[in-house]
């Protein structure tokens, strides 16, 4: 990677963290926005073939607004089949396929876009549509919150990326995560592998996201529901995964409202982004961790562990108030455990003191 590609990431990640340090809530927690109908659209789009792949969601999208859905949204890459994998992996194929993918790659002003954008308004929904954006000489992973009026109200690319940065040199990452204001609260985008970087849906809470939409592509599982249920939960938000395969609808809570896995079609919830109410985030005391978290902002300088395993024990412990009978108790358990081979041993709160 070139020096300058460097800086861009290490401008990209300092961004990031400041937001994720600093950032107080931008919209008040209580009493925003309204419940809405959504429908998430998860079919495959066909490669390489932007008319099919229209005609599909044109399909979709008058059968969910027939249906009373409000808000419509699609796959990472709806428009154009989600195409960087496959270049990467066309081999000695590839001075044939790279041409191809600068080429299908369209402005948001594009010809493609622009009906997505007439069929909104003339549904009368909100329309999320994944695509690959051309922005001058640059390609970007890219989805556009498009409103009932056929505008665009908010652009997200694509920050972190499963496949490496900058390859072909000018498919770039984006640098920005913002929230913005619609019709049925404030939301945040992110794109599939976005969401495994914690500090991403993070840094759109903190910028007043109550919901969080993610149009996704790539990989997803047991793992996948059970991070995005946390990412809810830590956050207070709404999480929407839109998958060509799976549709996953998670309340603030952590708990799940709905989950369609190994399916196609059309997947309705309801979204009330009014009784959200962000306690975890205005309990967060970000003097006792900014300075941590500024120091490894690049790569080099985090401190990652080694890989290897270590035998770990978790000590079920009933306490008392009596100070010396508890640490005796524990000294005791540290003893035992240490003969087994133990290296790290975890204790209740409160263990010596009850």
């Amino acid at each position: 990677m070139s020096i300058r590609h460097k800086s861009l990431v290490s401008i990209m990640a300092a961004s990031i963290v400041l937001s994720f340090v600093c950032g107080t809530t931008a919209v008040a927690a209580d009493e925003v926005g309204k419940k809405v109908k959504v429908a998430s659209l998860s079919f495959i789009p066909e490669k390489w073939n932007k008319e099919a792949n229209l005609k599909t969601m044109d399909t979709l999208a008058r059968r969910a607004a027939k249906n009373g859905a409000k808000i419509l949204i699609t796959p990472e890459g709806a428009l154009e089949g989600y195409l960087i994998d496959f270049v990467r992996r066309s081999g000695d194929q590839r001075p044939k396929w790279e041409p191809m993918f600068q080429e299908i790659a369209e402005s948001v002003d594009g010809p493609a876009v622009t009906k997505i954008r007439e069929l909104a308004k003339e549904l009368n929904v909100d329309f999320v549509l994944g695509f690959l954006e051309r922005d001058g000489d640059y390609l970007y992973n890219a989805c556009v919150w498009i409103d009932a009026q056929g505008e665009i109200l908010h652009r997200h690319r694509k920050t972190h990326m499963a496949q490496p940065y900058f390859v072909p040199p000018n498919y770039r990452p984006g640098h920005e995560l913002k929230a913005f204001d619609t019709a049925y609260g404030r939301v945040g985008m992110i794109i599939c592998y976005e969401r495994q970087a914690p500090e991403t849906s993070t840094a759109l809470a903190l910028d007043g996201a109550h919901i969080i939409i993610n149009p996704s592509y790539g990989s997803r599982g047991e793992w996948n529901d059970i991070m995005l249920r946390v990412r809810a939960r830590d956050n207070n938000c709404y999480f929407v995964f839109t998958h060509p395969l799976q549709t996953l609808a998670i309340a603030p809570t952590g708990e799940i409202i709905l989950n369609e896995t190994g399916k196609k079609g059309i997947f309705y919830f309801e979204i009330d982004s009014s009784k959200i109410k962000q306690k975890n985030l205005m309990r967060r005391r970000p003097e006792a961790f900014a300075k941590t978290l500024s120091q490894h902002v690049h790569r080099g300088n985090q401190r990652l562990s080694a890989p290897g395993h270590i035998k770990v024990a978790a000590v079920q412990l009933a306490v008392s108030d009596d100070l010396e009978k508890n640490t005796k108790r524990i000294c005791e358990h540290i003893a035992d455990l240490a003969k087994q081979g133990v290296r790290a041993a975890l204790f209740p709160e409160c263990a010596t003191t009850g």
